[in-house]
């Protein structure tokens, strides 16, 4: 007897909130199918005492490990893959300003490596900016400053 009280309280709770939302609902094209997503709503309000108590549904897997799925495993993956995009599209972003940068000074140079790392709460850390490139004193001090500029990081240089 306590679970036809209890559906019948939840079923007419959701009858309220459902005509709530109906009458402060703005009238226009997505009327009709608000008042779908609420029928539906109301629908599965009604059957679900039926289908909470059918047998037919005990044969149905309950958890993601009766899939036979790691979702905590494939979340790594993901996160991992996502970090290492990241972090290719964080260098690749960094050697073109480097390189836009040294053409624009007229500084020639062979190679530019960006090395970066991934922090554990997810960020991207530039360590490292490395020219590889035969310069004089004036020409280092003159990138070595112009990238810092647009950096925060000062280049190292390899011949």
């Amino acid at each position: 007897m306590d679970g036809i009280k209890e559906w019948a309280v939840n079923l007419t709770l959701c009858f309220i909130a459902s005509s709530i939302i109906v009458f402060l609902m703005p009238k226009g094209k997505l009327e009709k199918p608000m008042k779908t997503l609420l029928s539906l709503f109301l629908l599965s309000a009604i059957i679900m005492p039926f289908i909470k108590n059918s047998s037919a549904l005990d044969d149905l897997p309950k958890r993601s490990e009766d899939f036979g799925i790691d979702y905590e495993d494939n979340a790594v993956d993901v996160r991992d893959e996502m970090n290492y995009l990241l972090e290719r599209q964080g260098k690749a972003a960094v050697e073109i300003i480097v390189k836009n940068k040294l053409d624009s000074l007229g500084i020639n140079y062979s190679e530019i490596e960006v090395i970066t790392d991934i922090a554990e709460d997810g960020r991207i850390i530039i360590k490292d900016i490395v020219i590889k490139a035969s310069l004089s004193q004036s020409e280092k001090a003159t990138a070595e400053n112009e990238i810092n500029k647009l950096t925060g990081i000062r280049p190292s240089f390899k011949e």
